[in-house]
């Protein structure tokens, strides 16, 4: 409690001053030298001292009554004076939980004031700790073995040897999980423009805490700059973008790549009538379609364009029953 009151077992002193005598000796103990002459007030053997420091005096008597009194004086050395340490948080960036910490930076918050004689060490749990042994070698690039963990620090005043133990608890936080994505084909469009936005549900599933930007490079990706805007105008066949994905609460992020290919809309040329002779004055014959194919992809890169075939305008807009 660092409050300079502790309780003392006066029985080590009677072993002391017992010791080499083979007299019987009667040992008491007082506050004040008076009492000690008169043997009044004794105090009782495991004793809890009023001041700090407060001295004592012993009466020995050698049952002949006779008696010498001698005197010493208990101290209370406080430990040093620390805070609770908050939490340490790092952020990971594969998702195995394990990173490295700066465990010193916890001193500022346990050791706000500045004190003389005092001695830090680290421990990865309070047994060590206790017996002084497989002390953190490296705490300002520790690497924790679990995720959370709890580390302990020893303060210690290196004159008196009393010391202080404080658990620091160490958070790894995951960045979010996000899905790989391969190419993002879309074709050109009237406005010349891909909203980046919505990619974000291709890459995240609960967007719920979560800021997705997009960059031209890695480097701005990694640093937080020269975000580009969502509505990208977009200028050439390819474009690569690197998406940073952020948790906007711990602050922990990852980055991941993809490219949106933008083809041009395909120009379908008009096809020729198809007709054919009918040997059966039914009206009905079979037609080949697909030599009109060619007419309408014309000059166009024919393995670039499929060509399907409908029997009704609603029918080749969705895309139904070809």
């Amino acid at each position: 409690s660092n409050d300079g009151v502790e309780v003392f077992d006066l029985n080590e002193k009677i072993t002391e001053i017992s010791g080499g005598t083979s007299q019987n000796l009667d040992i008491s103990f007082y506050t004040t030298l008076s009492d000690a002459d008169s043997a009044n007030n004794a105090i009782d053997l495991e004793f809890e001292n009023i001041q700090n420091p407060q001295q004592i005096y012993a009466r020995i008597e050698n049952g002949f009554s006779c008696y010498t009194i001698a005197e010493f004086g208990l101290n209370v050395i406080q430990a040093p004076e620390t805070n609770p340490s908050i939490p340490l948080e790092a952020c990971d960036d594969d998702y195995d939980g394990i990173t490295t910490f700066d465990l010193t930076i916890s001193e500022f918050d346990i050791l706000d004031v500045r004190q003389n004689d005092i001695e830090v060490t680290y421990f990865e749990n309070e047994e060590d700790l206790v017996s002084h042994t497989n002390q953190i070698t490296n705490p300002d690039n520790y690497t924790n073995t679990s995720n959370p963990q709890t580390v302990f620090v020893k303060v210690v005043n290196s004159v008196s040897t009393c010391y202080d133990t404080i658990p620091i608890d160490l958070i790894v936080n995951l960045p979010p999980a996000f899905k790989e994505l391969d190419d993002i084909v879309v074709f050109e469009n009237e406005t010349g423009i891909f909203d980046l936005l919505s990619v974000n549900q291709l890459l995240v599933d609960d967007l719920n805490n979560i800021g997705i930007s997009y960059y031209n490079s890695l480097a701005d990706a990694l640093n937080d700059t020269n975000e580009i805007d969502t509505n990208f105008e977009y200028s050439i066949n390819t474009h690569s973008f690197f998406a940073r994905i952020e948790n906007e609460i711990t602050g922990c992020f990852i980055t991941s790549s993809f490219n949106v290919i933008v083809l041009p809309n395909p120009i379908a040329y008009a096809p020729i009538d198809l007709e054919l002779c009918d040997d059966d004055d039914d009206e009905i014959a079979e037609f080949n379609l697909a030599l009109n194919t060619s007419i309408i992809i014309g000059n166009q890169n024919p393995s670039n364009f499929s060509v399907s075939y409908f029997e009704s305008l609603d029918a080749a807009e969705n895309g139904e029953n070809p």
